[in-house]
This record gives C-alpha cells, sequence and structure tokens, in this order.
C-alpha cells in the first residue's frame, strides 16, 4: 500500500490552475497559497495521508479529502476557502480553538460537527 499525502497532491494541481501564466486562471494563486498553509498548519502534514488500496466507509472517510479528491471544482476549491478562512478567524479570536479542532480532528463526524456549528453562531 502507498501512501499519498491528499493536501500535497491537491497543491500539485491548484498550482498549475492557478498559475499566472495561463490566460485565465481557474483561482487566484494566493488563495490557493492560503488554503495550503493554512491547513497545513492547523492540522499537520500526516493528518491528510491516506493509504491508497483500502476501502473506506464513507462515513469514516475525512471530508475534508473529498473536497481536496476534486482538484478542479471550482465548489470544493470554494468550499476549502471557507474553511481556511474560518480557522484563521478563529485563531485571530482565540487561540484555544484551534487547539479544539486539533482535539477533536481525529474523529471526523465531530469536526464538521463543529465547523457546521462554528459557522452557524458567526453567520
Amino acid at each position: 500500500m502507498t501512501i499519498i499525502n491528499t493536501l500535497e497532491e491537491w497543491h500539485k494541481n491548484a498550482v498549475l490552475i492557478s498559475s499566472p501564466l495561463l490566460i485565465k486562471p481557474i483561482i487566484a494563486r494566493s488563495k490557493i497559497d492560503f488554503i495550503h498553509k493554512t491547513m497545513k498548519n492547523c492540522f499537520g502534514e500526516k493528518f491528510f495521508n491516506l493509504k491508497t488500496g483500502t476501502d473506506i466507509l464513507l462515513d469514516k472517510s475525512l471530508w475534508i479529502n473529498q473536497l481536496l479528491a476534486n482538484k478542479d471544482h471550482i465548489g470544493s476549491i470554494g468550499a476549502l476557502i471557507q474553511i481556511s478562512e474560518l480557522i484563521e478567524y478563529a485563531d485571530k479570536i482565540d487561540s484555544s480553538v484551534n487547539q479544539e479542532i486539533k482535539r477533536i480532528s481525529k474523529n471526523y463526524r465531530n469536526l464538521r460537527s463543529f465547523f457546521m456549528n462554528y459557522l452557524s453562531l458567526i453567520f
């Protein structure tokens, strides 16, 4: 079994689709760099390691990996931007929020619920 890092694989593709050499980049490179930096700093690199060739139940899979797997889908990139902005915003308000994110990140359902609840409090 091979281990891939979904964040790094996504980033390789995102660098290509955000190239300033393209006539019309799909997204700004600054946003790609922001997502990559924020996710890596918040969750750590190992968080995104995924073993290939193993079956994972959908409810046991990391939903962020599902967003990262849709490399060219602008909606998935938009969701990753919102998650990254939320992480950055939470860190500016209270750094203990990011500690809570790290603590619950091992349980994917709790992590998703946390983000949904936090979004509902803000908006």
